[in-house]
C-alpha cells in the first residue's frame, strides 16, 4: 500500500461541517465495494444493547452498498447515533484505475434539530432571563442567542471534524489512494 497524499485543507474548510475528495485507487471497482460492504451491515432504526442484544459483532458502519456507490454512517457505542456523519461515495472505474468521489456530510436529522434547539433555548434565555441580566442601559440578555448560537456551531463543527478524521482514516485504509505523482503523466513531467 503506498503512502496517500493527505487532502490539503484550509481554514475555511473547517469552518464548513462538509468535506468532499476524490480519489484515485488501483483496486478495482468491485473490491473497493466488497471491502466497504464487509465492515457495512443494514441499517436499523433500533439497536439492542445489553441481555437483547445478538451474539454476533457489530460492524464499524451501516448504511447502503449498491453497485455504484455507497452511503453509510458510522454506528457509535452510544446511544446517540444522530451525531455521527454520513459518508456517501459514488465510483466510476477504467482499465487502469477507479475514481472514487467522497461526500462527508452531517446527518440530515441533525441539520434540522440543531436550528429548531437553538431557537428555541435563545428564546428561552431571552423572555425568562431578560430581567435577570438588565443592569443599567445594557441588556445583557441581548448576547445570549448569540452565544448559544456560537457554543452549537463550534460544538457541532468539532465534534464533526473529529469524526472525519475517523472516516478519512477508513477511507484511506479501504480504497488505498495512489499518489498524485505515481500517474504516468507526472513521471513525464518529472523526467
Amino acid at each position: 500500500m503506498k503512502k496517500a497524499n493527505i487532502p490539503v485543507r484550509t481554514f475555511k474548510d473547517y469552518l464548513i461541517p462538509y468535506f468532499s475528495h476524490t480519489y484515485k485507487s488501483a483496486l478495482s471497482k468491485d473490491e473497493i465495494l466488497g471491502r466497504i460492504k464487509s465492515r457495512t451491515e443494514p441499517s436499523r432504526m433500533f439497536r439492542a444493547k445489553g441481555l437483547f442484544a445478538s451474539n454476533e459483532a457489530t460492524k464499524l458502519y451501516e448504511g447502503a452498498v449498491t453497485l455504484t456507490g455507497f452511503k453509510i454512517n458510522r454506528i457509535s457505542n452510544k446511544k446517540k447515533n444522530y451525531k455521527s456523519s454520513v459518508v456517501i461515495g459514488e465510483l466510476s472505474g477504467s482499465n487502469q484505475n477507479t475514481v472514487v468521489k467522497v461526500k462527508i456530510r452531517l446527518n440530515l436529522l441533525l441539520i434540522l434539530l440543531v436550528p429548531v434547539w437553538g431557537y428555541l433555548s435563545t428564546y428561552l434565555f431571552v423572555t425568562k432571563m431578560n430581567d435577570v441580566f438588565y443592569e443599567g442601559d445594557f441588556n445583557w440578555a441581548s448576547l445570549l442567542p448569540y452565544a448559544i448560537v456560537l457554543l452549537m456551531y463550534t460544538v457541532v463543527t468539532g465534534s464533526f471534524h473529529y469524526n472525519l478524521t475517523k472516516d478519512l482514516k477508513f477511507l484511506q485504509t479501504i480504497i488505498e489512494p495512489l499518489d498524485n505523482a505515481s500517474s504516468g503523466a507526472s513521471w513525464i513531467i518529472r523526467n
